[in-house]
C-alpha cells in the first residue's frame, strides 16, 4: 500500500535516494534543488540550492556524511549532509550531468555521465577529477543515462541512448573499454553490478 505521497518540489522530480541511514531521502527535481525529507515522515528537513539548472543525479556517499548532486547546469555539487552547506563544486563537463555512482566504503570514487558522453571519475577525498573516459567511435554514441561502480571499484558500467552498455577498467593500468554490450531495443536507463 502507498504510505505517504510528497508534493515539496515545484517541478518534475528526476531522481531520489535513501540515505544509508535509511532516516532521509533526497529527491532532485527541474526546480533546480535538492530536497532532503524525512522518510517516516515526509518532512522536509533541507532543501539545497544552487545549481543554476535541473538537477537529474542524486547520490549519498556510503557514510551518509555528504549528499552528491548532478545538473543540467554542467556541474557537480557536494552538499554536507547534517548542515546543507555546499562544499565543493567539480566542473568539467561541457553539457549535462545525468549519473552518479560512488564506490567503496570510505565512498572515495565517484564517476559521473552525462550528455557529453565522456565519463569522468573524481577522488572525493580531494575533488578532484583522475581521469576521463572519452567517447570515440566505439564508445557510447549518445547521452550516457546511467552509470556503476564494481563493489570493488575497479571497473564502470555505463548505460545510453544508444542502446547500448559498456564496461571500462578505470585502474591506472586499464583506462579502457573492456566489453560492449549491444543489441538493446530501446535506450538503456539503469545498470547494476
Amino acid at each position: 500500500p502507498l504510505l505517504m505521497t510528497v508534493r515539496e518540489h515545484d517541478a518534475g522530480i528526476n531522481c531520489v535516494v535513501v540515505s544509508p541511514s535509511g532516516l532521509f531521502f533526497a529527491s532532485g527535481s527541474d526546480d533546480k534543488t535538492v530536497k532532503v525529507l524525512r522518510l517516516n515522515t515526509g518532512d522536509v528537513v533541507m532543501n539545497l540550492a544552487g545549481h543554476t539548472d535541473a538537477v537529474n543525479a542524486v547520490a549519498y556517499t556510503p557514510d551518509g556524511k555528504r549528499i552528491i548532486s548532478g545538473s543540467s547546469d554542467h556541474t557537480i555539487r557536494i552538499w554536507d549532509a547534517s548542515s546543507g552547506a555546499d562544499l565543493h563544486v567539480l566542473t568539467g563537463h561541457t553539457d549535462k550531468v545525468r549519473a552518479l555512482a560512488i564506490c567503496g566504503v570510505e565512498g572515495a570514487t565517484l564517476v559521473s555521465g552525462g550528455h557529453d558522453r565522456v565519463l569522468r571519475v573524481w577522488d572525493l577525498r580531494t575533488n578532484e577529477e583522475v581521469r576521463a573516459l572519452v567517447a570515440d567511435q566505439q564508445d557510447h554514441e549518445d547521452v550516457i543515462t546511467c552509470v556503476a561502480l564494481s563493489p570493488d571499484g575497479t571497473h564502470v558500467a555505463s548505460g545510453s541512448h544508444d542502446k547500448s552498455v559498456l564496461v571500462w577498467d578505470i585502474t591506472p593500468a586499464g583506462l579502457e573499454q573492456t566489453l560492449s554490450l549491444r543489441g538493446h531495443v530501446i535506450f538503456v536507463y539503469a545498470v547494476a553490478w
